[in-house]
């Protein structure tokens, strides 16, 4: 009786379908397919045993890339006495092995998980691709290469510059195979990477006020999210004699500089969008990746720059998006240089998060106390003149809503300045003793 595992499967016959097992096998742990053995684990036996390994041999040559051949090995068993194939295949080295009718996408790419063969998810080809070779993410042939490059076409036309395919191989975004790399795929509508955006009503993630999730290519999603930011990004206006000064909540220079910075310096090979979360009191980038290879927290925290997408970086820097590489935080602080507050950089393991301050938010809260204060004192001299007062009472002489009266005299009551008398309709409150 034969039981079906990870590093072993059971055919009762030849299908075409094998192929599909001995690239699963190739690119998890090796393993061994014997044809001749029933679903139930019984040795059937086959005819023809020799033609069965020809077709086999056949059948992988033609259909599977990169050559699998020298991972394969065929010996005819007897067991009993019946023949069966062993088809014995070892983890390959050029992974991921692809049916090359389906192509390098998770319906050719197979993996073993448990006793069955699965198609591989995106996340699996892509480490496969990252351990199996030297080259950079950026550099990697692309799982997608059905491409379009509508929205870079119109990039590039605005700053009249071509886009064509010879362009496209001296920025690197296509192989000298001519196939799309993975620069190619961020650059192309079809980018499945996102940034998730959130509006949150206060100072804390527990109410939503508006949020969206960008897809497509990088160049979209840098405008639509300068877009979004720019929509909530309020405009305060004071005048000096006759001349008015605007001040937005948050630097234009410092809000750019943030997101190119998320968009180049991002680890593409992880999945997870980049997070931009905007509070009344500040804003959060959220790039994941971490630090790029070979640098340190005081280098970036320093200016100098480490470049995990140099193919990218090459890209914007091109169009004039950026000036030059390293400048980003020296740019970023330099938009608050008149400010009190600045922003923040906290590296961790697996991601970079910048935070901006609301340029405005200490200000409106150091007037929110002024004002509350002078509520406050207003409730002083009423009850100074006559003992008690109730909620009625307090709210016709502070020129206020019921909702607001009732606010400052639950923040007095907090204070410890005044107390209760009585409950529910009798309610009236009183100067605290001192």
């Amino acid at each position: 009786m034969h039981t079906e595992t990870m590093y072993f499967e059971c055919k009762q016959e030849y299908t075409d379908d094998i192929k599909k097992e001995i690239v699963a096998f190739a690119n998890t742990l090796g393993g061994e397919i014997i044809i001749g053995i029933d679903k139930f684990g019984e040795v059937v036996g086959v005819e023809n045993p020799d033609d069965i390994m020809l077709r086999v041999t056949n059948s992988i040559r033609t259909s599977v890339k990169p050559d699998i051949s020298p991972f394969v090995s065929y010996h005819i068993s007897i067991e009993g006495d019946k023949h069966v194939v062993v088809i014995r295949v070892q983890a390959g080295t050029a992974k991921p092995y692809y049916l090359a009718m389906k192509g390098l996408r998770p319906e050719g790419v197979y993996v073993r998980h448990g006793s069955a063969s699965v198609p591989a998810t995106d996340y699996e080809i892509l480490r496969m691709v990252r351990e199996s070779g030297p080259e950079d993410f950026e550099e990697m042939r692309s799982i997608e290469q059905d491409l379009s490059f509508e929205e870079a076409k119109k990039v590039f036309q605005k700053e009249r510059i071509s886009f064509d395919a010879q362009q496209k191989q001296s920025l690197g975004a296509l192989r000298m195979d001519a196939t799309y790399s993975n620069l190619g795929l961020l650059l192309s509508d079809e980018c499945r990477h996102t940034i998730k955006l959130a509006l949150f009503a206060d100072t804390t993630p527990m109410r939503f006020v508006d949020r969206t999730e960008i897809t497509g290519s990088l160049f979209r999603q840098l405008n639509e999210a300068e877009a979004w930011i720019d929509r909530y990004n309020r405009t305060q206006s004071v005048f000096e004699g006759y001349k008015r000064i605007d001040t937005l909540d948050y630097p234009e220079e410092a809000l750019r500089e943030v997101l190119l910075n998320s968009l180049i310096h991002r680890d593409y090979a992880c999945r997870d969008s980049t997070l931009i979360k905007m509070y009344e009191d500040r804003i959060e980038f959220i790039t994941h990746g971490g630090l790029a290879k070979g640098a340190t927290s005081e280098s970036v925290l320093g200016g100098v720059s480490t470049l995990r997408n140099p193919g990218l970086a090459g890209v914007f820097y091109r169009l004039d998006y950026i000036e030059a590489f390293g400048t980003g935080i020296y740019k970023i602080m330099d938009a608050y240089k008149e400010h009190e507050q600045k922003p923040q950089f906290t590296l961790l393991d697996n991601a970079f998060i910048v935070t901006l301050p609301n340029v405005k938010y200490e200000v409106k809260v150091s007037e929110q106390s002024r004002i509350s204060q002078s509520h406050s004192d207003v409730i002083k001299n009423l009850l100074a003149k006559c003992d008690t007062i109730n909620r009625q009472e307090a709210q016709e002489k502070l020129g206020l809503s019921k909702a607001q009266s009732a606010r400052i005299l639950k923040q007095m009551l907090d204070d410890g300045l005044i107390e209760r008398i009585g409950s529910g309709p009798t309610l009236r409150y009183k100067r605290t003793a001192e």
